[in-house]
């Protein structure tokens, strides 16, 4: 089975500058060169009763998350340039079995399947009933010993929670 890889980062921060307040938000986001999303907040922040401009910048895999973190690395630059802070920070890789991953040897009858990793049958399009049940042909190769691989049919039906293989043959 092939595994799939998690990546978890945590960051903590504890300061004694207090937020009190925000103003005068603005987030500009774009493409940077690689075509990576990039965002740079400009804002305004109260702390101790006193207004101060905090700046940030970051890249991520979407708008969202890039602006984010902007918005984040602003408020932590701002607070540790007023008063210093304690930052720790915890990553870890994550390796797991994912049932739904196709292995080399093709699936079998019973077996749970992620139809995305499935091609649709040329000849057999249309879903179709079996026991009150949308049933789909699909059609995926497999390793067939010393010769390689080799092409075969499936019949996969939905579940409550997925889809599961009802029939494999040539």
């Amino acid at each position: 089975m092939a595994q799939e890889r998690t990546y978890r980062q945590v960051i903590t921060q504890s300061s004694a500058a207090v937020i009190t307040s925000e103003t005068n938000y603005k987030e500009r986001a774009g493409l940077s060169k690689s075509g990576k999303d990039i965002c740079i907040v400009d804002t305004e922040l109260q702390i101790e009763g006193q207004w101060y401009k905090a700046h940030g910048e970051a890249g991520g895999f979407t708008k969202t998350e890039a602006c984010k973190t902007a918005a984040l690395l602003a408020r932590q630059g701002l607070t540790n340039s007023i008063k210093p802070s304690i930052i720790s920070s915890k990553a870890e890789i994550i390796y797991e079995e994912n049932n739904n991953t196709k292995h080399i040897d093709g699936y079998k009858k019973g077996e749970l399947v992620d139809i995305g990793s499935l091609r649709v049958h040329p000849k057999e399009q249309k879903d179709f009933e079996y026991q009150s049940t949308t049933c789909k042909w699909f059609y995926d190769v497999r390793r067939q010993g010393e010769k390689g691989i080799k092409q075969y049919n499936l019949i996969a039906c939905k579940l409550s929670d997925g889809w599961i293989v009802e029939d494999v043959f040539n």
